[in-house]
């Protein structure tokens, strides 16, 4: 199946369809995240619920305390979805790189979002530190031969720099980086050609590559809480994009390239320095955009 013959709608009909006849072929264990004493806690990886590995399609882990994956899930070979939020993942195995059917992974953690506020991680010198010891660092190089992936949300981690192997998922649509330690971002950013959704908030870097232009097929660009003073010329680049997010940061202009994007319905600048002057320039260089000043 190649990533353009797949259809994310109907492969969650499937999922949902699976839980009601009970398909062993998708394996749903989700712990609320309002906890139950009654809810069974997996702190190692659940294989006695796994009846057939090899032919599971999907797996939800999440709300659970997983630190690690083993190396045996490599044997997933037909495996499209996984999703393990909410769990204090630390590393993720070399073998997850053998999971080539792969299309969706999402290793986020919205609770520690909800812990720690917008204000509150905002600590020393402005830059992002998280508490705790938990969330990944760094992705195993094996998986740049995941190059079927379309969607990757790995939101709430410790990255500080963006891995490589990421470069290599050409088929990449969803990305979302936000709120981890990332510093700067590479030009190799503009070779995710396929990408429609991109979000690096809540980051620690203060420029964007002009290389953000080459992304013809963006339509959402979430860049919330960070410290970008402008942003690069090749803004105007991004013809197909729908949605602009540049709140609670630092920024303080916008290139006059910005009128580029003509056909932007939603440009979201609340709580940023840009000044009365430059707001009432925006609103001439797009006049059919709904420029968001307030929230």
């Amino acid at each position: 199946m190649s990533p353009k013959s797949f259809d994310q709608n109907k492969f969650l009909a499937e999922i949902f369809s699976a839980i009601e006849h009970k398909d062993p072929r998708h394996v749903m264990l989700i712990r609320p995240i309002m906890e139950d004493e009654g809810e069974e806690v997996f702190t190692t990886f659940p294989w006695d619920r796994i009846k057939e590995p090899a032919q599971l399609r999907s797996l939800h882990l999440k709300n659970h305390e997983l630190n690690y994956l083993p190396a045996e899930i490599k044997q997933m070979q037909n495996l499209v979805w996984l999703e393990l939020s909410d769990n204090p993942l630390v590393a993720l195995p070399e073998e997850i790189g053998e999971l080539k059917n792969l299309r969706y992974f999402r290793a986020s953690d919205t609770t520690r979002i909800e812990e720690e506020s917008f204000d509150a991680i905002f600590e020393i010198g402005n830059q992002l530190e998280f508490k705790g010891d938990f969330g990944i660092s760094n992705l195993p190089d094996s998986m740049a031969q995941l190059d079927q992936l379309m969607h990757l949300r790995l939101d709430s981690g410790r990255l500080e720099q963006i891995p490589s192997c990421i470069f290599a998922m050409k088929n990449l649509q969803y990305l979302d980086l936000g709120f981890n330690l990332i510093t700067e971002i590479p030009e190799e950013i503009g070779e995710l050609s396929n990408l429609s959704y991109l979000k690096l908030s809540k980051n620690n870097f203060h420029r964007l590559p002009e290389s953000i232009g080459a992304l013809k097929n963006l339509k959402r660009l979430r860049l919330d809480g960070l410290h970008l003073e402008t942003l690069p010329e090749s803004i105007g680049k991004l013809k197909n994009l729908e949605m602009l997010e540049i709140c609670q940061g630092i920024l303080e202009e916008i290139p006059t390239s910005i009128k580029g994007l003509k056909h932007l319905p939603h440009l979201y600048l609340y709580e940023t320095k840009i000044s009365e002057v430059d707001k009432n320039m925006l609103k001439v260089l797009l006049p059919d955009t709904e420029i968001h000043f307030e929230m």
